[in-house]
């Protein structure tokens, strides 16, 4: 009798969030020797797992097809070309790829609503582990979250003008780091 008491006490304490897919926003910002460009990406899908007030897992998933660029005029030619270059082999392989993910391993409540959250970032289907901290508000009924990661984009095979790989480039040179901001709103179900 005591184990089922326990079992329900433990459940009552769990809940699962879905991510509002239309609420929630990615914003990517790459930089380059002179300049840079900024646009957004999609959730296609995620939840998230919490627990007595902590984040104990989860997963998004990404729709790579959906990104665009924010800082060139969207009816103007290098808009399109652009985003189709990013599309292509030489960065994130769409077609083949279509979708990145990361999944959360675990997090650590570090003070008030912050959290120091691990997990794996899938793109071109090659993980690697990533670290970042977030912001997180967990309501009875949705969960409310922000963050910036940094990943290196040469991890995930992404050489295009890298001064990794490429010697001379001069101001064409694409550094390696992308910041990502994320805006999250997931509700219970």
């Amino acid at each position: 009798m005591k184990f089922i008491f326990l079992f329900i006490s433990f459940s009552l304490h769990a809940a699962s969030y879905n991510i509002d897919t239309g609420a929630s926003k990615i914003t990517w910002n790459a930089t380059k020797v002179l300049g840079g460009h900024v646009g957004t990406v999609n959730f296609k899908e995620g939840h998230l797992k919490v627990q007595d007030g902590k984040v104990m897992g989860g997963k998004f998933v990404v729709d790579m097809k959906t990104i665009i660029d924010l800082d060139l005029d969207p009816s103007g030619p290098w808009n399109q070309r652009l985003v189709n270059h990013l599309k292509s082999e030489d960065f994130f392989s769409v077609e083949k790829h279509p979708y990145a993910e990361f999944v959360i391993k675990k997090s650590k409540k570090i003070e008030g609503s912050t959290f120091n959250i691990k997990g794996d970032l899938i793109i071109k289907g090659i993980k690697k582990a990533l670290e970042f901290k977030g912001d997180i508000k967990i309501g009875e009924k949705n969960l409310k979250g922000k963050g910036s990661l940094v990943f290196d984009r040469t991890d995930y095979n992404i050489r295009f003008r890298s001064g990794k790989f490429f010697k001379g480039l001069g101001n064409k040179l694409i550094h390696d780091q992308v910041k990502l901001k994320i805006e999250l709103v997931a509700n219970r179900p």
